[in-house]
C-alpha cells in the first residue's frame, strides 16, 4: 500500500528505496527485509538496485486495501 500511495508523485523515487522504509515507516532494517522478502515471494513487488517496484498484483492489492480504510 505504501508504494501505491506514492506512485506517480514527486517523491516516488525516494519512497521506493528499500532503505527508506526504516526511516519513513520506522521499521528496523531486519523487519523491513522480512516484509520486502515476503512481498517478493508473494509476487507483490520486485527489487532491483536497492529499489522496490510494485507489480500489477501488488498494485491491485494496495488499491483494494486503500478502499477498505476508513
Amino acid at each position: 500500500m505504501h508504494l501505491t500511495n506514492h506512485e506517480h508523485k514527486e517523491a516516488e523515487e525516494s519512497e521506493y528505496r528499500i532503505d527508506h522504509l526504516k526511516t519513513h515507516i520506522s521499521w528496523s532494517p531486519a523487519f523491513a527485509r522480512q516484509i520486502v522478502k515476503g512481498a517478493q515471494q508473494k509476487g507483490l513487488l520486485e527489487c532491483r538496485g536497492g529499489y522496490m517496484f510494485v507489480t500489477a498484483q501488488g498494485r491491485e492489492l494496495g488499491l483494494k486495501v486503500k478502499e477498505l480504510r476508513i
